[in-house]
């Protein structure tokens, strides 16, 4: 176009990009403006964020909640596993993980995740570190997998924990869970 910028985007699938060109493909020569070039890292950090590998990485937190590898494939989002997890009858219980890709600092963080419960509930919560996390919505329902998502700006490399605040001892499935550095 000759008259207005119109928007590019491309995904760079290399792990260590060393530099960017922004270049014509033909062999004539042209004169083109560029504006506004930004670079954005969408690398999950968690090691084991589709529980494929187990239950490696994450735990149950809270006294009487429990967590498993779930392999039916009705309560599968994405791939051949996703977690089981039983909270227990006290508040702040559910699953946790603290294992990442790289050492990770205090800095702004986005998690998403995909849950779907076995009963209705209104309780879902997550948090990371010390930073507050509030979801999108704190009701996790029976009808498929929703997505789940909040911001936290943390003090120092945060744990996830994703459970539910009430007193009553609740099943759901956990899949496709991403942890990446900025808020989005």
């Amino acid at each position: 176009s000759t008259s207005v910028f119109t928007n590019y985007f491309c995904t760079v699938t290399s792990s260590t990009p060393t530099e960017v060109a922004i270049e014509s493909s033909g062999t004539t020569a042209l004169t083109f403006y560029v504006d506004a070039v930004q670079l954005v890292s969408n690398t999950n950090l968690i090691t084991n964020p589709g529980f494929e590998s187990g239950t490696t990485g994450w735990s149950a937190v809270g006294t009487g909640a429990q967590i498993a590898s779930n392999l039916v494939r009705n309560n599968v989002y994405h791939g051949q596993a996703s977690l089981k997890v039983t909270t227990g009858t006290v508040a702040n219980s559910g699953a946790q993980d603290s294992t990442y890709i790289s050492t990770l600092g205090a800095a702004a963080y986005t998690l998403s995740f995909f849950a779907e419960g076995t009963t209705a509930f209104t309780t879902l919560q997550a948090s990371l570190g010390s930073g507050t996390c509030t979801l999108n919505s704190n009701t996790l329902s029976t009808t498929g997998f929703q997505e789940y998502t909040c911001t936290a700006t943390t003090t120092g490399s945060p744990t996830i924990e994703i459970g539910s605040s009430g007193t009553s001892s609740v099943i759901f499935y956990l899949d496709d869970v991403q942890l990446v550095t900025g808020s989005s």
